[in-house]
């Protein structure tokens, strides 16, 4: 679970300035001349070339008026169909590699993320404040010291009780709080662990103090986090029995764009648990040590 988790933050917009294009051009096109740049305006009004290298490359790099990702797309469609250019793309960002060690004293500790190099990701980033991973699972220890960051004046939703406060109601409760810190843990501030990504938390309570939840309160709860913004949903629970209101649930957080975490199980059977089980979730399962 945690390598998706991390793949799931690691947005593309760090490695692609949508800004500006390299288109390049056949051989025998003459970079320099103003037919390119009638090309270009032809395309986009608005583009501008702000670089010309010809010989063996032979290509442009031309500067968008809008930064995003959409424009970048539709003038590279367009100025594809101009005769004479091979190809045109983002110019991409490459990052130095190199591990990231954090100063949490269990970092030694952590067998799941150092498995899946999370240090050598950290070289490239550290996670967002604007991605959201919602937690659906027991309440969350949301002023504990090493998360209480990663909380936002709205810290989610408690549908055990029905109430705007996901705070576990005993200590015996410590399963969500766990789950919380794998994802997200502060980093670099020398307690405890190093969570996997420094994401903004959502603590989404459908799980009771034994650990059990209803399928109403799990849908509920799925929905919810959807419609206030998360678009990481993690749910390490589930049962062996389908459920048709969960299923239109995580297929509700699907089609909004939200990537659906669940645990296959968790006691070494061969069956998948629900809602792992579903299509539009991903289940997870673990690789040792254990």
């Amino acid at each position: 679970m945690l390598n998706l988790i991390l793949c799931a933050v690691l947005a593309l917009g760090n490695f692609v300035d949508y800004k500006h294009i390299v288109v390049a051009f056949e051989e025998n096109v003459d970079v320099i001349s103003s037919e390119v740049d009638a090309k270009i305006v032809a395309v986009s009004k608005d583009a501008k070339i702000i670089e010309r290298y010809p010989g063996a490359l032979n290509f442009i790099v031309v500067e968008l008026a809008d930064s995003s990702e959409l424009a970048a797309n539709q003038f590279i469609q367009a100025v594809k169909s101009v005769e004479g250019v091979k190809y045109a793309e983002p110019v991409m960002l490459y990052h130095k590699l190199g591990k990231y060690t954090p100063n949490d004293p269990y970092w030694n500790y952590q067998w799941g993320p150092r498995y899946i190099h999370a240090d050598t990701a950290w070289g490239l980033e550290l996670g967002s404040d604007d991605v959201i991973v919602a937690v659906i699972d027991e309440g969350v220890q949301y002023d504990h010291p090493d998360l209480a960051s990663r909380f936002g004046p709205l810290r989610g939703y408690d549908f055990v009780d029905n109430d705007s406060d996901p705070m576990p109601v005993s200590e015996q409760e410590d399963h969500g709080t766990h789950v919380a810190g794998i994802i997200a843990a502060e980093i670099d501030n020398s307690i405890g662990i190093a969570g996997l990504a420094q994401v903004k938390l959502y603590a989404v309570r459908v799980l009771d103090e034994s650990g059990t939840g209803t399928t109403v309160q799990i849908a509920n709860g799925i929905q919810w986090a959807v419609d206030a913004g998360a678009r990481i949903l993690n749910m390490s629970l589930g049962g062996p029995t389908p459920s048709l209101l969960v299923l239109n649930a995580c297929n509700y957080a699907w089609s909004h764009g939200a990537v659906i975490i669940a645990a296959a199980g968790n006691d070494g059977a061969d069956s998948i648990d629900y809602p792992a089980r579903y299509d539009s979730v991903i289940a997870v399962t673990a690789i040792e040590p254990d």
